[in-house]
């Protein structure tokens, strides 16, 4: 029997935190995230069960807007670990809590927020084995 057992340190890690940066924000404000996909299972149950609460089954407007206000709360819970660089508009700088990343997450324009949820939901970002991932896709 072939012993493919190199594999597992492709899988998406539940513990691995990243820093996504905010550039183009003043003072680039960041947070440490955890993936947002179904290796995450505190987001990922949470987030089936608000999709079954608004009913969601089919893509429009709507739901989009739907999920992305479901994202902006279950971030803060349950992808967003920690933060820094969070400026107020006086330039006072916050310190980082549950709190203030809802905060912060509320008054994101939607396009900028995409992006976090963009690199959250991109599973190479969370792979414990990066460089392995790079040498599988050159050969």
């Amino acid at each position: 029997m072939n012993d493919f057992s190199h594999l597992a340190e492709l899988q998406v890690s539940d513990k691995k935190t990243k820093k996504f940066t905010f550039d183009g924000v003043k003072g680039e404000p960041y947070f440490m995230v955890l993936s947002a996909t179904e290796a995450n299972k505190e987001y990922f149950n949470d987030a089936l069960k608000q999709q079954r609460k608004n009913n969601i089954k089919k893509m429009s407007a709507v739901s989009i807007k739907k999920a992305r206000d479901r994202d902006r709360q279950l971030y803060p819970k349950h992808v967003i670990k920690d933060g820094g660089n969070l400026y107020d508009v006086k330039g006072d700088l916050i310190p980082f809590s549950k709190e203030v990343a809802n905060q912060f997450l509320d008054q994101l324009p939607d396009h900028i927020f995409d992006d976090l949820r963009e690199y959250c939901l991109e599973v190479e970002n969370f792979v414990d084995a990066e460089d392995e991932i790079e040498d599988l896709i050159k050969n």
